[in-house]
């Protein structure tokens, strides 16, 4: 599904397409926390952390760059 669209639909409070946008990108994430730290379990609480924090403030997230940079 194009990202676009599901944070768009997100942002409208669709539970799934959040859901889709967190499972597609987490691993992303954890890899360059990973990367960052050396250490799995420091970077799965710090992955963890920041996927938290782009649910809690996805209305603030705009569009023109990946949702996985931001």
């Amino acid at each position: 599904m194009d990202e676009s669209k599901l944070i768009n639909d997100a942002k409208s409070g669709d539970k799934y397409a959040l859901n889709l946008l967190i499972t597609e990108n987490y691993n992303i994430v954890l890899g360059y926390c990973i990367k960052m730290t050396g250490n799995i379990s420091l970077a799965q609480d710090i992955a963890q952390e920041a996927m938290l924090k782009a649910v809690l403030n996805i209305n603030k997230f705009t569009p023109d760059f990946k949702f996985s940079s931001w």
